[in-house]
């Protein structure tokens, strides 16, 4: 079955299929990437997508009082959600590398197949080269494409959008709000101070009022115990200047 397999050439068939899925995929990822540079360069215009989530997930930690005082890793643990067919990006490139081993493999294996049941040199030679060619091929999509530079690339848009526009943004409308609290707090505590006073004024008005009709009381108690009207007088207006003393 095995020999059969391998007249009909299904290992070179194989090796075809996971070179075209490959490249695909690594196309795939660039035209991904590339969609997700674009929307976090123009950022603060962007209504949905992946760096949208992002932000609103750090407008959220502000919100709940949590600082991001480490934009570089708050990016980074959110680089890790980027998905294609809801399948993670590092999966993807897992699969690619893969794809590249699968190929060389199998080539190999077709090539011992080759020499194992007789046939041609030029078989085994077909096999062998089919291998590394779509290995090279893969591996030049892969360099071509540099996941990994557009991945560092993504990582500074967003970052520098997070770090240089949202940030202080969020942090100047906290920053109003504090103020408005406080302004609000002192205006209360003012009112408070001013019932307290005009309490007081009120119960010490009552007080003097008190005094006086108290030192009239004595006033004229004295003038008429007196033994003399002169003295009686004099305390008199001894008592007057106290209270207008007082009173001023």
């Amino acid at each position: 079955m095995l020999e059969k397999m391998y007249e009909m050439n299904l290992a070179i068939y194989v090796i075809i299929i996971m070179c075209v899925a490959g490249f695909c995929f690594k196309l795939a990822m660039l035209h991904k990437y590339n969609s997700l540079i674009k929307e976090a360069s123009g950022a603060k215009e962007i209504c949905s997508g992946f760096v949208k989530g992002i932000e609103e997930s750090f407008v959220k930690k502000y919100e709940q009082s949590y600082r991001v005082n480490n934009v570089s890793i708050f990016v980074d643990k959110h680089m890790y959600d980027i998905k294609m067919l809801r399948i993670r990006d590092y999966v993807w490139e897992t699969v690619g590398i893969l794809l590249v081993i699968l190929c060389l493999v199998i080539g190999t294996v077709g090539a011992a197949c080759a020499f194992y049941y007789g046939h041609s040199e030029y078989m085994l030679i077909k096999h062998v080269m089919c291998g590394f060619v779509s290995s090279g091929i893969l591996v030049i999509a892969d360099v071509f494409v540099d996941l990994q530079r557009k991945r560092e690339q993504l990582h500074t848009n967003i970052y520098n959008y997070l770090e240089n526009y949202l940030k202080p943004r969020l942090e100047l409308e906290e920053y109003g709000y504090n103020i408005n609290s406080d302004v609000n707090k002192c205006a209360d505590e003012a009112k408070i101070v001013d019932v307290a006073l005009d309490e007081l004024s009120e119960k010490g008005m009552e007080e003097l009022i008190e005094s006086i009709e108290n030192l009239q009381k004595i006033q004229s108690k004295t003038i008429s115990n007196a033994d003399g009207e002169t003295d009686g007088i004099e305390d008199g207006n001894i008592l007057e200047d106290i209270i207008t003393e007082y009173l001023t």
